[in-house]
């Protein structure tokens, strides 16, 4: 027996594994991590399920399907023990109320601190139906889409036009010179874009970067020590996520979206990221820097939706890494209830819908620059109050917390409460495309923006048509993106014209910051002498 030596200890094979054993027992942290790689090994090795349910999916009414899950998940989370009763409630939170924008009272439930939930009552399932109704399109879970060809969709009298922004952000500290102990954090933001056109064979390319100097814009282009010194950790974060999302709504609705006018306008947008500011509206009412790049970032999403109605332009979101499992829960259900496998994910973690998608859309045969079919999600409608955490609350205490923002003005004449109130209009439609050979490559999420009013109209499958069309013209590389700080990349196939806009924006945001450095110290240095000069003649 092979003997194990350690802190002159001496112990069988069998006794350290008991050992490991008892410390996974009080280390949930462990267990969940374990837990998480057993499912993650499962997608590969039970790849012929994940293929089987596709197949079954998509004969499947995709409303009915939510309807049905809710009301099996509520079930379960009534009959299960305080222990276990977690599990049905995660579940609700990211599919219910994260996901399809629920309203926590009319499930039947209330809030129990930080996105946790307790029963308060029993569901109202009419309003549930009706509103999953107004909310999941598609006649079936999973679709295989037949994309018309770019004639038929776009005509032959003007070239498809297609465009692409991302926002970069750079940080780092200025010190005095001479001296090592002093140093100040500062935040530079940029953003950048570039619009691609098919006229005959060739394509052609024009890059946008702005700013091209950081006296532009300044508002949201510097976040400087006043900043820092100014606002607790907290909302200097969230000020520079902020910042960050109105540098890209700018230079999207300025200089992007109105680019040569309407006879060079792009016909289809595309931005690294989701739509929607990353900050929660209640937010605005906050009333120094953070509060008021929050208000911003909203105003500036609101008056991008309004260009692009009037310009007439597709404006999609590309969200690479998704935590949401509004897709993957569904799935998982799907096969342990209505396939029957029971033993399907004995581990009980379902992961992100990133990671499933990506390992249920693929098709071996599948060619970037000429397909004409391709598996699609069922189209998911996600408004501006879910992302904003509104329908957690009952409507009766949102109501008052929208009047409280009448007293914020974010100018002389707009307060916090009528910019919420444009951005209430608002919403995405979101979904998952097949666009890779492999499962071996994350596939992003795409969303494109939508006013409530015009959300039911029926012409969700002509617009998905549109964005295929013209990611066919785009055609896709890998973006190989160190989240998290990982040393091995997470390679998600993108559009090309995002990579594109992200080396522009990094390339140039990189001099845009080494500009403002030397334009400091050239002051500094300037400064320092003038007051030399003065002191010497006060002598």
């Amino acid at each position: 027996m092979e003997e194990i030596n350690k802190e002159n200890k001496t112990y069988s094979l069998e006794e350290t594994l008991s050992r490991l054993e008892a410390e996974m027992r009080v280390d949930p942290a462990v267990i969940r991590t374990a837990d998480y790689l057993v499912t993650a090994s499962f997608l590969n090795e039970e790849k012929d399920i994940l293929l089987e349910a596709r197949t079954k999916l998509m004969k499947e009414n995709p409303r009915e399907l939510y309807l049905a899950y809710l009301k099996d998940i509520i079930k379960r989370l009534k009959e299960a023990d305080k222990v276990n009763q977690y599990k049905f409630a995660r579940q609700i939170n990211d599919v219910a109320i994260m996901g399809l924008g629920i309203w926590q009272e009319d499930l039947g439930l209330s809030a129990a601190g930080k996105e946790a939930i307790k029963i308060s009552g029993e569901p109202s399932w009419t309003l549930i139906k009706e509103w999953i109704d107004k909310t999941v399109f598609g006649d079936y879970f999973i679709e295989e889409y037949s994309v018309p060809s770019d004639e038929t969709l776009w005509g032959n009298k003007f070239p498809l036009r297609m465009s692409a922004c991302d926002a970069s952000q750079h940080r780092f500290k200025l010190r005095v010179p001479f001296n090592k102990t002093w140093a100040t954090p500062v935040i530079v933001n940029n953003s950048a874009g570039t619009i691609k056109e098919r006229q005959g064979t060739d394509p052609k390319w024009k890059h946008v970067a702005v700013p091209k100097d950081t006296r532009e814009y300044e508002d949201w282009v510097i976040l400087g020590p006043d900043d820092y010194s100014s606002l607790e950790e907290s909302h200097y974060e969230w000020a520079a996520k902020s910042s960050m999302d109105v540098g890209q709504l700018f230079v999207e609705e300025t200089f992007i979206f109105k680019h040569g006018g309407m006879s060079l306008k792009p016909d289809v947008h595309f931005r690294d990221g989701r739509i929607f500011p990353q900050d929660h509206l209640m937010n605005c009412k906050i009333e120094n820097r953070h509060g008021q790049l929050t208000r911003e970032a909203i105003f500036r999403m609101v008056s991008a939706f309004r260009t692009i109605n009037e310009l007439k332009i597709l404006y999609c979101g590309v969200a690479k890494q998704v935590q949401l499992r509004v897709y993957s829960f569904i799935i998982d259900w799907y096969i342990k209830n209505r396939m029957g496998i029971s033993n399907w994910n004995p581990a009980g973690q379902t992961l992100s819908d990133s990671e499933l998608i990506r390992n249920f859309l693929f098709n071996s045969g599948f060619d970037a620059k000429t397909f004409g079919h391709i598996y699609v999600t069922c189209p998911i409608l996600r408004r501006f109050e879910t992302t904003s955490n509104l329908n957690r609350r009952t409507r009766k205490q949102i109501q008052n917390d929208l009047d409280s923002l009448s007293g914020t003005y974010h100018s002389r004449n707009v307060t916090a409460k009528d910019i919420a109130k444009e951005a209430l209009k608002l919403g995405v439609i979101m979904f998952f495309a097949g666009h890779a050979k492999t499962d071996e490559l994350y596939i992003p999420r795409y969303e494109f923006a939508i006013s409530l009013e015009k959300c039911q109209s029926g012409d969700n499958r002509n617009m998905i048509n549109r964005i295929l069309s013209a990611l066919r013209l785009a055609s896709f590389d890998v973006d190989e993106d160190h989240l998290w700080g990982l040393e091995e990349p997470i390679m998600t196939l993108i559009p090309t014209p995002i990579l594109i806009a992200h080396d522009l924006s990094k390339k140039w945001g990189d001099e845009l910051a080494s500009s403002f450095s030397q334009r400091v110290t050239a002051e500094f240095i300037k400064r320092l002498r003038e007051k030399g000069t003065n002191f010497n003649d006060k002598k």
